[in-house]
């Protein structure tokens, strides 16, 4: 079937692909966990995603701004997989299940508002996308203030994870 002859079609291979897209990166993720510890692959990945959405605001090739979109996709499903693990290192375990809780509960309020971000390409059309790229360009940055835990004790009390966050 050739896609090029129905446009309408177009719509709904981004979204069977943008879903397949998250296969690669769950099954990528746990043996790059190993390879490059937590920090450094969340970050890395954040910036992969920025790069990508940055790259597609200047692409017109329907084709090639699919492929750079994916890549931006998969860096992105490869930082949520990963930051589950990561979350659950970083925090105590007297407070890890309220912590992961309310970091999934902030995740989830920021998910309800991404569809309505659409509305700001009234504004100007590259408007969501310098949103997206800025937001997965602190988030980024910000994985590299917390510790590397790869290979580490996990903290049982508050006072253990400063401890964590001195030594790294």
């Amino acid at each position: 079937m050739n896609f090029l002859q129905y446009p309408f079609l177009f719509t709904y291979l981004n979204f069977i692909l943008s879903g397949l897209i998250e296969v690669p990166s769950y099954l990528a993720t746990p043996p790059c966990l190993r390879i490059l510890g937590r920090q450094w692959f969340v970050g890395l990945s954040h910036f992969i995603t920025a790069v990508a959405f940055l790259g597609v605001m200047f692409i017109d090739n329907h084709k090639l701004y699919l492929i750079v979109w994916l890549i931006g996709k998969f860096g992105i499903s490869c930082a949520l997989t990963a930051l589950y693990v990561y979350a659950s290192e970083v925090f105590p375990t007297t407070v890890r299940s309220s912590c992961i809780g309310f970091c999934s509960t902030v995740g989830r309020i920021g998910g309800a508002f991404a569809p309505s971000i659409r509305v700001l390409g009234i504004l100007h059309p590259d408007l969501p996308n310098l949103l997206f790229v800025s937001m997965a360009t602190v988030a980024g940055f910000l994985t590299f203030i917390l510790p590397e835990t790869a290979g580490r004790e996990l903290p049982d009390e508050a006072g253990e994870s400063v401890h964590t966050i001195d030594d790294s």
